[in-house]
């Protein structure tokens, strides 16, 4: 029953998300073939539609607007290509980090928020680049990665025909 009320859940913001935002959440990938990838629909331009609307994507989730911004801000500043202040991207992340424990106590924060908030200013620290450009490199690995894949798709159609 608690399953079928998370469900539910997940399809009510699902449905406001794709009304008010124009926006597909969590909906598993396939390709044109309809062959399933890997992945979700949940990728860069959904994530900057849902932070640069942080009141409209806080009254779709619940979830605290302020809270939402803070998390935006954060993942501009590490996606941004210039260094960074770590001092201060740590107090913010911590402070952050305290925001949420206190707001959602009963839930348990997910392992890589908590290594973004509270352990991503070592990474500031000590990247030699900036971690808007290692993102950046990184990405186009993934993009060749799935060209990769498109292209073994493509082969398996022809070879199966």
């Amino acid at each position: 029953e608690q399953k079928e009320i998370l469900n539910k859940e997940k399809k009510d913001i699902q449905h406001k998300f794709k009304i008010k935002m124009g926006l597909l959440v969590d909906v598993p990938k396939v390709n044109k073939y309809y062959i399933p990838r890997f992945g979700s629909s949940n990728d860069g331009n959904t994530s900057r539609w849902f932070f640069a609307n942080p009141k409209l994507s806080s009254e779709i989730t619940g979830v605290d607007e302020v809270l939402i911004e803070r998390f935006g801000n954060i993942l501009s500043a590490l996606n941004y290509k210039e260094m960074i202040s770590y001092t201060k991207f740590g107090k913010y992340a911590y402070k952050t980090a305290k925001m949420f424990v206190k707001l959602y106590p009963w839930y348990d924060m997910p392992p890589s928020v908590h290594k973004v908030l509270i352990h991503g200013s070592d990474f500031i620290q000590y990247s030699l680049l900036p971690l808007g450009m290692l993102f950046t490199l990184f990405f186009l690995n993934i993009i060749m990665l799935q060209t990769i894949e498109t292209k073994q798709d493509l082969r398996c159609l022809y070879n199966t025909v």
